[in-house]
């Protein structure tokens, strides 16, 4: 049994069914058939290739499924100061004008700035709103723009200042009158309303 001891060590390394295939006929051809039937020791490819990809897919799946677990839910408390940080932030924006500029669109973003402060539960009682609404009453009857004239309009209507209703209802219809045939608007609505049928609001 000498060569056995010593060639089976080096196809045990091998790892294979050829290597065993090897070994079993160098100890048959030595020793004999009797000797050993190294069948026995011939690794199942398939038992092994099956139990990694079986370990790989459980890897895969724990690797994507902690990957993609939420995190944890923002507590009420972390929500407010989030909200309360945002709109102190938005009021620093503020101009000496009482403006609250997006870009270009300085009405249109001091309307939002505005309705998103009341949002936030700033009171309209506090200055810096006080100054914002000045600036959209006194800027709005001047712009032509779509989205400014809406979002005064909503600023105003949210406000629930009855002295305003006459302004709402001046800005409702120019944008009624922007309203194109197919039903759309455009970027632009008329500087003037027409005439319209008296509504009471």
């Amino acid at each position: 049994m000498q060569l056995l001891g010593a060639r089976r060590p080096a196809l045990i390394r091998n790892g294979t069914a050829v290597g065993w295939q090897v070994a079993s006929r160098v100890i048959r051809g030595r020793f004999g058939k009797s000797h050993c039937d190294c069948r026995r020791f011939t690794p199942d490819l398939k038992s092994v290739m099956r139990r990694r990809f079986t370990l790989l897919a459980i890897f895969c799946f724990i690797s994507v499924f902690l990957t993609t677990m939420p995190a944890g839910a923002a507590t009420r408390a972390e929500i407010t100061n989030a909200i309360k940080r945002g709109a102190a932030y938005l009021q620093t924006m503020q101009q000496e004008d009482g403006s609250i500029p997006e870009g270009g669109h300085r009405l249109g973003g001091t309307a939002l700035a505005t309705l998103a402060l009341l949002e936030s539960n700033v009171s309209a009682k506090e200055p810096s709103i006080k100054k914002a609404v000045s600036h959209v009453r006194e800027q709005c009857v001047r712009s032509q723009s779509t989205y400014e004239v809406a979002l005064c309009i909503m600023l105003l209507d949210k406000l629930g200042d009855k002295s305003d209703k006459r302004l709402i209802r001046g800005l409702g219809q120019r944008l009624r009158d922007g309203q194109a045939q197919n039903g759309a608007w455009t970027y632009r609505v008329p500087l003037e309303a027409t005439a319209s049928p008296t509504t009471t609001m």
